[in-house]
């Protein structure tokens, strides 16, 4: 019996901000993995900064690799860019996403909400002739 397939699932939290763009080089596909794959790559053409950090967190030579950048004023954004080989050269695809901060307040007001009407619940359960009101 073949084995399920694996879940396709996007751990991207939802609303995260992103941004998106594309761009198609007259280059070899080794020529530009080299550029992104590498300090020294990077180094030709990334905006020199010395107060961010960079750390690398996948690499699937040479089509994918996602890194992580930061300064100390700022929040942590995550960096995946896809190369493949079109016609033309090499198109590459660059996804800025600053993840969101888990929302505790909101997930406070659902619990207390959930509380609520368990104990509405209960109720109704105690005394059948009680109506249910969800706030």
């Amino acid at each position: 019996m073949p084995a399920a397939p694996e879940p396709n699932i996007d751990t991207t939290p939802f609303d995260a901000p992103s941004v998106t763009r594309e761009i198609t080089i007259d280059a070899p596909v080794e020529d530009v993995w080299e550029a992104v794959s590498t300090d020294e790559g990077r180094e030709r053409w990334l905006e020199q900064d010395p107060e961010r950090e960079l750390v690398v967190e996948e690499s699937v030579a040479p089509e994918h690799i996602t890194w992580w950048w930061w300064r100390d004023d700022e929040p942590a954004r995550r960096v995946d860019v896809d190369i493949a080989a079109v016609p033309a050269g090499t198109r590459v695809t660059v996804t800025e996403t600053e993840p969101m901060i888990f929302p505790l307040a909101q997930l406070a007001s659902t619990a207390a909400q959930l509380a609520s009407t368990t104990a509405q619940l209960a109720s109704m359960a105690a005394h059948p002739a009680a109506e249910l009101v969800l706030v």
